[in-house]
């Protein structure tokens, strides 16, 4: 992970602007292809069941490519009345480090998969906090209640529950933001891994200091 090209610094794009969205929204997103395994069905779920909990929210799937996935979410996010107005969309974007440092909360809902999720640490890196599924690689990427918050894969209810308790606290939000970003620069850069990876083949020489 690059922290210096996904950081807090920098401009942030104006995604409420650009979605028509209350300059003060709390903002929540999932970024990621559109499978199934990716868990957008328990996000917007998610979404319908945090409805009015927290006038703030607001829920932004940023998806990577366009298609019948893509199509097939927007139908059901403008027939619900609940969903209507609350959810937008964002495609493909050059500028994704400054669109990240717009949003206040991050949502990895996989299911399956997440082997290698970057994703969550762009987030992370970003000072966005994370509300992330029990799957994969991600127990290691987020420290429960220090870096955001772990739910087991499929629980919309809990992971409604999380966005609202952030979205009623945005201290609280800001504050795992911060050390989501102090997490990734300690242990995820390209010089951590490479470092790690020396230790390990290399015991002996780093017993005498090298």
């Amino acid at each position: 992970m690059d922290p210096d090209r996904f950081s807090p610094e920098g401009a942030a794009a104006d995604v409420r602007g650009e979605l028509g969205f209350p300059p003060d929204a709390f903002l929540v997103g999932i970024l990621g292809r559109l499978g199934r395994v990716k868990g957008h069905a328990d996000f917007l779920a998610a979404a319908r069941q945090a409805a009015g909990r927290a006038e703030a929210m607001r829920f932004v799937i940023l998806a990577k490519e366009e298609g019948p996935a893509l199509e097939a979410l927007r139908r059901e996010v403008t027939a619900d009345p609940v969903l209507r107005g609350r959810v937008g969309f964002l495609g493909h974007r050059q500028d994704l480090a400054s669109v990240l440092r717009g949003f206040d909360l991050a949502v990895v809902a996989s299911t399956g998969s997440e082997a290698n999720c970057r994703v969550g640490l762009e987030w992370m890196a970003s000072g966005v906090p994370l509300v992330a599924t029990r799957v994969g690689v991600l127990p290691d990427l987020v420290a429960e209640g220090e870096t955001g918050f772990l739910v087991e894969p499929g629980e919309a209810s809990a992971l409604a529950e999380r966005i609202v308790y952030l979205a009623l606290r945005p201290e609280r939000a800001r504050a795992l933001g911060r050390a989501a970003r102090r997490r990734v620069v300690e242990r995820f850069t390209a010089e951590r891994c490479a470092h790690a990876h020396l230790r390990f083949l290399f015991p002996e020489r780093f017993a005498h200091g090298w």
